[in-house]
Order: C-alpha cells, then sequence, then structure tokens
C-alpha cells in the first residue's frame, strides 16, 4: 500500500484539496504536491460505473494522473525531480500501476486503464501547454 495524502474532499464537487505537502516516487521520479494542490480524484464515466466504482480506484493513481493530464506531460519545474515530460502512454501507466500498488483489484485497475486509454485522448490534447507550476485538475 501506498502513504495516502491527507486531504479534505469537497462534499459538492469531490474535488481533492491537499491539507499538507505531498511526496511520491515513481519509476525513477519524485514527485512534489504542495498544501492547497487540488484534483478530482479517481474518476469513472458513468457508462461504466456498473463496472467500476471511483472509490475503488485509489487516490493517489489519481493524484499523479491529474497531475500529468492536468499539464499535458510537462509539469512544472517545482512538482516533478529529475524535471522531464511523460507521454499520454506513461501518464496512463503510472495511472494502472499505482491502483495496483494501491491494493486495487487487478481487474478493477485494468478495466479503469482500458478506459482511461480509450477516452483520455481529448483531455490530454486540451493540456498540451507548457506550464511552470501545478495545474490544479479542475482549472
Amino acid at each position: 500500500m501506498l502513504a495516502a495524502p491527507h486531504y479534505r474532499k469537497d462534499p459538492v464537487s469531490g474535488v481533492r484539496t491537499l491539507l499538507a505537502p505531498y511526496a511520491l516516487r515513481h519509476a525513477g521520479v519524485t514527485f512534489r504536491f504542495p498544501t492547497g494542490h487540488q484534483w478530482n480524484g479517481p474518476s469513472v464515466p458513468k457508462l461504466a460505473r456498473s463496472l467500476v466504482d471511483n472509490d475503488e480506484l485509489g487516490e493517489v493513481a489519481a493524484l499523479l494522473h491529474d497531475l500529468l493530464y492536468g499539464c499535458g506531460g510537462r509539469p512544472g519545474w517545482d512538482s516533478c525531480d529529475p524535471r522531464r515530460e511523460f507521454t499520454r502512454a506513461q501518464a496512463d501507466r503510472a495511472f494502472l500501476v499505482l491502483m495496483l500498488l494501491d491494493g486495487c483489484d487487478p481487474d478493477t485497475a485494468f478495466c479503469a486503464y482500458k478506459w482511461v486509454r480509450r477516452l483520455g485522448w481529448l483531455p490530454w490534447h486540451w493540456r498540451r501547454t507548457p506550464t511552470t507550476q501545478l495545474v490544479p485538475a479542475h482549472a
């Protein structure tokens, strides 16, 4: 299991807000999230919710995935060490790996991964602009 971030979830919007800094090391990269960073949390298209529930996917996977999608794979210099760019396939693969490391059922994790691979291209391409800071997931 991964160390859980300390956050507050808005009961209406579902947006999560970090209450303390959080760091995650994955694939040789350290990702840093400051207090106040926001993300949407795991989200499954309504069409697939009969197969996969949002709460089954894990917050850590969604936190990193939302960061990478929120900046089109170009996290700011203060959030990624060493600094590098990520492809959509790498972001989606990290989502899968982190779900599994966080204890998500393998069938559920793979189903969520397949959905994001099929449908994630549109939000990914909306965000392909350079950034020098973290981009909130709801921006």
